[in-house]
């Protein structure tokens, strides 16, 4: 699948590919981008099913792996730095158990390689009351996800996605449907058994529920080499809620 992609940074300099996570899209991403980009060549990519990349009813890991590999095929990256969030994470760990020479470093951003029982309730009750026929604005479809999220700037992330186009009305990007039909296979762990030597960085936020300590052994199992940050005062969305602690740990990573 060709995904689609945000590219900035000078050509020559060591390239980078960002993932991000689920309901995402590369332009949630785009503030780490631009710090990287001083020295990176820096690929924010659309996973399957999410912003400008094309839909599928297929939604697996080895799947979204194998789609960034054909990325990186078609614009001859050899070897790359991946930083993975959530979702993302799990996309890169996937893509480094498969094709870990061309991994250079791996950063995997508040996610573990473990299976997790449903955070996404909440959101699944939203759009199931949310009407896309009867909204006319983002507002009115803020109004109803109040009713059922408590946070909003959650909220406010998702209706990201939310678009008008004309003739048609409100659309999501994301395909909803594939999302729904395959999320078992999201939360889950389709990471396998292996082992990679290479250099391995974990960052959490310290009000996360998502990287317990528990999950330490299995990451070691995976990573021997692992190094692992938490930033204090931030949740899941790490990257947005301290994005210059997040981009300046994640340049101080990839510039060892």
């Amino acid at each position: 699948m060709e995904l689609y992609s945000r590219i900035i940074g000078p050509v020559d300099a060591a390239p980078v590919v960002v993932i991000h996570g689920l309901f995402g899209a590369s332009d949630n991403l785009m503030a780490l981008g631009r710090a990287l980009s001083e020295r990176y060549y820096v690929h924010i990519v659309d996973v399957r099913n999410h912003g400008q990349s094309p839909h599928s009813e297929k939604m697996s890991y080895a799947c979204m792996a194998e789609d960034v590999h054909e990325y990186l095929v078609k614009h001859s990256l050899s070897r790359v730095s991946l930083i993975g969030h959530s979702m993302g994470g799990k996309i890169a760990m996937k893509f480094t158990s498969r094709f870990p020479d061309l991994v250079e470093h791996l950063i995997v951003a508040d996610i573990a390689p473990v299976s997790y029982s449903s955070h996404h309730r909440a959101i699944f009750s939203a759009f199931d009351a949310l009407d896309l026929g009867k909204i006319r604005s983002r507002s009115d479809a803020m109004a109803v996800f109040n009713d059922y999220i408590e946070e909003p700037a959650v909220s406010q992330f998702l209706l990201k996605s939310l678009v008008k186009v004309p003739g048609k009305g409100f659309i999501w990007r994301f395909n909803l449907e594939a999302i729904r039909s395959n999320y078992h296979l999201i939360i889950g762990d389709d990471t396998g058994d292996f082992v990679f030597n290479g250099k391995v960085l974990f960052i959490s936020g310290d009000e996360s529920d998502y990287v317990l300590s528990e999950y330490r052994e299995r990451i070691l199992s995976l990573f021997p080499r692992a190094r692992s940050k938490r930033i204090q005062g931030a949740g899941h969305w790490l990257h947005a809620q301290k994005p210059s602690v997040f981009n300046k740990l994640c340049i101080s990573f990839l510039d060892e």
